[in-house]
């Protein structure tokens, strides 16, 4: 998973690591065994964070808080602004599938809703980089569970 998060620094420098907090229907999930797994996961991967940030869902407020906790960083941020992922080193947004569905499909320039074809799980990651701007960038992985 490393590749995913901190990648090339000179070659990508503003990456974005979105997690799902909320699931496409998967069933009962069980949200301190994600938090678990994603604080193992960055943990391993990542010193500290840069910036952590979560949409205005509550469950996504309460994936970001426990993770965040867990591992001493910052408390997250609340922003709903697809601008705040385009920041300097990699920003961490913990966000619900409809804000994760919007941001592929503006990064792949699909039609409204076509995003929503891609199947999310809640902890699922998935990693954008931002290196040259919105207009070119590009998907490193959508939902990548292989850490749950």
């Amino acid at each position: 998973m490393r590749r995913y998060i901190k990648g090339k620094i000179g070659k990508f420098q503003n990456r974005a690591v979105l997690i799902c907090a909320s699931s496409d229907g998967d069933g009962d999930v069980k949200h301190d065994s994600i938090a678990a797994a994603l604080s193992e996961l960055f943990d391993e991967e990542c010193a500290d964070s840069e910036s952590v940030l979560f949409d205005d869902d509550p469950s996504s407020a309460a994936l970001a808080s426990d993770v965040a906790a867990t591992l001493g960083w910052d408390a997250p941020s609340l922003t709903n602004r697809m601008d705040a992922l385009q920041a300097a080193g990699v920003t961490i947004m913990f966000a619900t599938s409809p804000f994760i569905h919007s941001v592929v499909e503006r990064t792949l320039q699909m039609d409204e809703g076509r995003g929503a074809r891609f199947s999310l799980s809640y902890g699922g990651i998935t990693v954008i980089d931002f290196s040259g701007g919105v207009e070119s960038a590009t998907i490193a992985c959508i939902n990548h569970t292989a850490h749950l």
